[in-house]
């Protein structure tokens, strides 16, 4: 689980030059069940029993892990391998993940809501990532009676997700935008249409390593397609604008854009100490590099793989030393990356 991350992050599919995946997420609670806001711990407990045996079954070549039997790094590597939510990662309630062995397909159970379906694919993937669940969806809906209303659709924890009870959204990696000061005129764009733009994890997380996402705001009154055309309505033209951004600034400041790719890939192949924050900016600028073919000595791939394994609950996790302080983490994050560097 700590050799790489999800094919999701493979630097494969359309446009992955700039748009890294392309997510569908469902929200769905089981009738008979109050929601977990107002569940008590026997019924949570007995919920996840339940639903855990009927989701082992489905996704047949998946991993179910129980929060409770998991340690806190544990859990960190799974929420920065976007297999679980912030939430679930800090929950002190009966629940759990199963995920399928390429992390692409993943359904976390009492969360904000009874079941939180996801389905990640690589580049600009979001129909095929949104039929996929779909059939996740269905699959899990003929074992398991949904909470539903014929007047407000399938019922969630959370109004703004009632309805289709679909989050979808598409991560981008906007370097060139950011250099250049152009995001607000992209946040104004994305606002304008009704979609919201979120972190590297979602919702309340930096844009580190200059990615962000732009999904759907409400999942009430609009049809699955018509939010899942909302979103490729714009993400083509964020694409392109980052893309003429930086053709722009390949022909007017080169020496200087290649003279800051190159010090990113020889400070990360050479360094003793690095922060998270410093090798995920460093990463960003050598992904570029690839992209624009300013450097060509390691695979985007391993980059893409990169951005996840450099993060503090793998970084622990991997070297088994819990309780590093911050200099002797960083030195071991920089060690990590000098190494994979050499054998990539």
């Amino acid at each position: 689980m700590l050799v790489q991350s999800g094919k999701w992050l493979s630097a494969e599919g359309p446009e992955s030059d700039i748009v890294v995946s392309s997510r569908a997420r469902l929200a769905r609670n089981v009738s008979g069940f109050p929601f977990i806001t107002r569940a008590d711990r026997t019924q949570m407990e007995e919920l996840e029993d339940y639903l855990s045996g009927r989701l082992k079954e489905i996704i047949k070549d998946g991993v179910y892990f129980k929060m409770s039997d998991l340690t806190e790094i544990e859990r960190g590597v799974l929420m920065e391998r976007n297999l679980i939510s912030r939430e679930l990662c800090d929950a002190t309630v009966p629940s759990g993940v199963v995920f399928s062995l390429d992390e692409s397909e993943s359904v976390m159970i009492n969360e904000e809501d009874h079941l939180r379906l996801q389905v990640i694919e690589p580049g600009l993937r979001l129909r095929e990532a949104y039929n996929r669940i779909n059939e996740l969806d269905e699959k899990i809906g003929e074992v398991v009676e949904y909470a539903y209303s014929d007047r407000f659709g399938f019922l969630t924890a959370c109004p703004t997700n009632a309805g289709t009870g679909l989050r979808a959204s598409v991560m981008l990696h906007l370097p060139a935008l950011i250099m250049t000061r152009q995001m607000p005129k992209v946040f104004e764009t994305v606002y304008r249409l009704g979609l919201a733009v979120r972190g590297f994890h979602g919702e309340g997380t930096s844009a580190s390593g200059d990615f962000y996402q732009v999904s759907n705001q409400k999942a009430m009154g609009r049809s699955e397609e018509a939010l899942i055309d909302d979103i490729l309505s714009v993400v083509p033209q964020i694409a392109r604008y980052e893309r003429s951004i930086r053709e722009a600034l390949v022909e007017q400041t080169r020496k200087r854009l290649e003279d800051r790719v190159w010090r990113a890939y020889g400070l990360l192949s050479s360094c003793r100490l690095v922060s998270t924050e410093e090798a995920l900016d460093m990463l960003s600028l050598i992904r570029l590099g690839l992209s624009l073919r300013i450097l060509n000595k390691i695979d985007a791939n391993i980059v893409s793989q990169l951005f996840v394994l450099v993060q503090p609950a793998h970084l622990t996790k991997r070297s088994g030393k819990e309780g590093l302080s911050e200099e002797l983490r960083d030195a071991e994050r920089a060690d990590f990356i000098r190494q994979y560097f050499a054998v990539n």
